[in-house]
């Protein structure tokens, strides 16, 4: 079995990441410890590197609560912006729904707008 390696900072399988590596999980509240803004941490444990896949590919979260669609709902619901075979939380799912919603609504508005000035 092949020993995998993080791809921001190099390091093995069992390893704790370097510093600064984007990869790395808050031992708090297991985000992206870059941007997670968690206080008082130094005295926790940090984790190793271990290349799972079940992460959620855009906020990182390990192990997030999984829920599987089809491959319908998931083009519908996410479009092209990541592929079927991506690991994406509930709650990221959901946020990007409700912003393709929004913006899917705000072009259907502009396109409505723009009709109705043309034909004045």
């Amino acid at each position: 079995m092949k020993t995998q390696t993080c791809h921001d900072c190099g390091i093995k399988e069992g390893q704790l990441h370097l510093e600064g590596c984007d990869m790395e999980r808050c031992p708090k509240c297991k985000g992206q410890l870059l941007s997670c803004g968690c206080k008082n941490i130094n005295e926790l444990e940090r984790e190793p590197f271990f290349d799972s896949g079940f992460s959620c590919l855009r906020c990182g979260k390990f192990l997030p609560e999984l829920k599987q669609v089809s491959d319908q709902e998931w083009k519908t619901i996410i479009g092209i912006t990541y592929p079927t075979d991506c690991v994406l939380c509930w709650n990221c799912m959901n946020l990007i729904k409700k912003l393709r919603m929004l913006l899917s609504k705000n072009t259907t508005l502009k396109v409505s707008k723009l009709k109705s000035n043309t034909n004045q």
